[in-house]
């Protein structure tokens, strides 16, 4: 009789893409155990190129090491929750030496681990610290050693008011393109001195902006950034001039604007720079908390950044239905919240179903808008594809349908409404 096929008769190349559905878990620990060939077929680099490790809290220390162990070409390796320790990042470093992207958080600025990361994972690109004790410079300059380095980000608090933590170190990060210090304490001036050194090097930046008793940062970034694509500003509740939201102007290759808690309350600089013709380029913009929008600068908006998908504007009490009548325009549009916006009504949601290629809209927390009057007003418009949830988990798991995400195809349109 013939012999029986077996898995093993299969081709390398035909196992790797069946491996390409398993877990690191499975890779590490079950598959490289089966047979000499199979731990060979499970260290293909193709594998392992968009993998990413993130033990829950519930792993024990020793199985996260097991599953170290077993996976030399890691490359992402992200814990959740508890802190990591040294024997943790020892076994990172020792058994995953292609390792590119690393989340650590510790419960002080532990030098030696940051030397641990420094000398031993020299191709590492992506690096996240966290840490409730203080940053000071020396902890900086090590990681600015990182010759490959392209995100950082750091939260945590410098030493004292009077550290310069970013001044000392402004020949560092060579390959740096991407900074998240949005939870890090520190001083606009030494920041603006990093900046300048390395101008036109970022094209992501995330920050928190000044609060009154220090110099604006924005016409820093402006002068600066000019090469930024996405820009996420926090925490601006100083007295804005006009001036100041019209800096971005000189930022023309911006796809993604957050200004969040901005607590701006004159907004004739951010009329100005929505309609320049800097804004064509945007795909995300997000003005939650902003303190004041009318119709005058939803009117420039929805005429000028016609090529939007995601828009947050919630938040924002002064958005009143009025404001909503030319959002038809934005026919790109996707993703749009408008949480906690209590002046908005009905009339307001009935300009919303004008942009057809509408996915998901966020309604919680708007006051004068009830579930009813939402499910009549997709019925009136025609809108035969929608649902009404009352959380983000319910729109992804409806009950009407099958608990399947939702796509496009299967309802068409997702609107969260909850009042709490």
């Amino acid at each position: 009789m013939a012999r029986m096929k077996t898995i093993n008769d299969l081709p390398d190349e035909i196992l790797v893409e069946i491996f390409s559905y398993l877990t690191v878990e499975d890779l590490a620990t079950r598959v490289r155990k089966v047979c000499s060939r199979w731990e060979e077929v499970a260290k293909e680099n193709k594998l392992w190129r968009n993998l990413t490790y993130t033990p829950s809290n519930k792993t024990s220390l020793d199985q996260i090491i097991e599953v170290l162990k077993g996976a030399p070409k890691l490359q992402m390796f992200i814990p959740e929750g508890e802190y990591i320790n040294g024997q943790l990042l020892k076994a990172v470093v020792t058994y995953c030496k292609d390792i590119r992207s690393l989340k650590i958080r510790v419960n002080k600025a532990d030098n030696i681990l940051v030397l641990i990361v420094v000398f031993f994972c020299r191709s590492i690109e992506d690096l996240s610290i966290e840490t409730e004790d203080f940053v000071s410079t020396k902890y900086l300059l090590m990681v600015s050693l990182c010759p490959k380095l392209r995100h950082l980000k750091l939260s945590g608090q410098t030493v004292d008011n009077n550290d310069s933590l970013f001044s000392d170190i402004l020949n560092g990060f060579p390959s740096l393109r991407r900074l998240d210090i949005s939870n890090l304490r520190y001083k606009h001036n030494d920041l603006k001195c990093f900046l300048k050194q390395n101008k036109n090097k970022l094209h992501y930046l995330c920050v928190n902006c000044c609060p009154p008793a220090q110099s604006c940062l924005l016409p820093v970034l402006a002068k600066y950034c000019t090469v930024l694509e996405i820009l996420h500003v926090f925490g601006h509740r100083g007295i804005s001039p006009s001036a100041e939201f019209s800096c971005f102007k000189n930022m023309q290759h911006l796809k993604d604007l957050s200004v969040i808690d901005f607590q701006c309350n004159n907004i004739y600089g951010a009329i100005d720079y929505f309609e320049s013709g800097v804004v064509h380029n945007l795909h995300s913009l997000k003005l939650s908390n902003f303190g004041t929008i009318d119709k005058r600068l939803t009117n420039a908006i929805f005429t000028k950044c016609l090529n939007l998908k995601d828009l947050n504007l919630g938040k924002n009490d002064s958005l009143t239905d009025d404001c909503l009548q030319f959002i038809g325009n934005l026919i790109y549009l996707e993703y749009l919240y408008l949480c906690g916006c209590n002046a908005l009504t009905t009339k307001g949601v009935s300009y919303i179903f004008k942009c057809s290629r509408l996915k998901y809209v966020n309604l919680n927390k708007c006051k004068n808008i009830t579930r009813e009057s939402l499910e009549a007003l997709c019925i009136n418009l025609k809108r035969k594809r929608f649902y009404v949830a009352s959380s983000i988990g319910a729109a992804l798991h409806c009950g009407t349908w099958p608990p399947k995400v939702l796509s496009s195809t299967s309802v068409g349109l997702v609107i969260t409404y909850s009042k709490f």
